[in-house]
């Protein structure tokens, strides 16, 4: 399974306070998104990670978890989305502390890390309209900004831009396909946290986009495999 690779850095305002890898893969039934960050200065020092499952064709999430390790307390969030039995598992563990809950899951729902690859579906789409995804106790709306010119650490770029709220918080996807995001703005306590595509890479033997599912399998039927790696920018 190919993994697509996309590297950033975090800034608060002007000061750099860290780093993220977003890791993205596809099969046709079920995509998997990883993101690592570790965070320093006005955050503390501590890493966060975050994983999640969401159904290839709908955006569905079946399962989402996240581990802290702030301030050398290791704190996890983990939620289990089952549609069988029509309800939402939530487990925390923290302190040594584990807590349980479950809830009716009345309809489709997404997770804090599977919305941000929902705005890539929706910048694939092509819709202008606005897009309201379900999450668990709130919803949250898609509003696209159009296409307009961006600057990045590797120059200026053509982005769809959209304000997701409530926050509100911003994702700006690369204009052309697979529509990598290479902007996401978040408000903090401390501040506006800003993330930027600094590097992308794609290991192929199958896709991380569905249209790369296509093309990698006709290369691989004409016995070709091959690394390819992309800068932004």
């Amino acid at each position: 399974m190919a993994v697509e690779t996309l590297s950033y850095t975090l800034s608060l305002g002007a000061k750099s306070v860290g780093s993220q890898v977003l890791k993205t893969s596809v099969t046709p039934r079920v995509t998997t998104l990883e993101l690592r960050a570790l965070f320093q200065g006005a955050l503390g020092q501590h890493g966060l990670t975050q994983t999640s499952q969401v159904l290839t064709d709908t955006g569905e999430s079946l399962r989402f978890r996240e581990e802290d390790d702030a301030k050398g307390d290791r704190r996890v969030y983990e939620l289990v989305f089952d549609a069988r039995s029509g309800l939402v598992r939530a487990t925390r563990q923290a302190g040594g502390q584990h807590e349980g809950a479950e809830v009716p899951l009345l309809r489709p729902l997404s997770d804090p890390l599977g919305l941000l690859h929902r705005v890539r579906e929706t910048a694939r789409s092509g819709t202008q309209e606005p897009v309201r995804v379900a999450l668990l106790g709130k919803d949250v709306v898609l509003e696209p900004l159009g296409e307009q010119a961006l600057e990045t650490p590797g120059g200026e770029r053509r982005a769809l831009g959209y304000r997701l709220s409530p926050g509100p918080s911003y994702e700006f996807v690369d204009a052309e396909p697979p529509h990598a995001p290479l902007r996401l703005v978040q408000p903090t306590v401390q501040g506006q946290l800003e993330a930027f595509l600094v590097r992308a890479a794609l290991e192929e033997g199958a896709a991380a986009t569905p249209q790369a599912l296509e093309r990698a399998g006709k290369r691989r039927r004409r016995g070709g495999r091959r690394r390819r790696r992309v800068e932004a920018g």
